[in-house]
């Protein structure tokens, strides 16, 4: 009798290949709600900050079927300048920028909600960083929703250069016409 046996960078692929291709048009028994409670589910968060040292955005994952369900978080980064970083919570446990998917399930009975925090720390280096985040049935990763977060940290004042606190991006004066 022979068995599948998949190593750690087989399970990446695996993982990269879902995150790419099924996990970005599906759908599934979950809905995600950011820091308002407005439903993004299959969206995309557009979050800026000029001055910061790190960004994040809070969501709400709602499990909508009749049943209860495991539920894994991920997230794949689809851009992010170099020097960059980022990190998530899911459940009670911290998952560092080496780790795109949450070793633990949260269990979430029918209507139940957990929560979910993406970090991105920019460590100066201005630019924009794109996230896809996912949340899925452990036993069935066709049963999933996603919401895409771009992380918008630019230095207007040059490369690496924050602007200082309360500075104006952008100031308007009278019209001289």
């Amino acid at each position: 009798m022979s068995h599948l046996l998949f190593s750690d960078n087989m399970k990446n692929i695996f993982f990269i290949l879902f995150m790419s291709f099924g996990a970005l048009s599906a759908q599934g028994t979950f809905r995600i709600f950011d820091a308002q409670m407005n439903d993004v589910t299959s969206g995309v968060i557009y979050l800026v900050d000029t001055n910061s040292a790190q960004m994040q955005v809070s969501l709400t994952v709602e499990n909508t079927d009749s049943v209860p369900h495991n539920v894994t978080a991920g997230r794949l980064v689809i851009s992010q300048p170099s020097g960059a970083s980022n990190a998530f919570i899911w459940g009670m446990t911290q998952y560092p920028p080496s780790v795109d998917s949450s070793g633990i399930a949260e269990y979430m009975n029918p209507t139940a909600t957990a929560a979910f925090e993406g970090y991105y720390f920019p460590n100066n280096n201005g630019g924009i960083a794109t996230i896809n985040y996912c949340f899925w049935e452990t036993t069935d990763m066709n049963n999933n929703s996603c919401v895409t977060v771009t992380y918008d940290n630019y230095f207007p004042a040059g490369v690496g250069a924050p602007l200082e606190s309360g500075a104006p991006i952008v100031t308007y004066g009278p019209n001289p016409a």
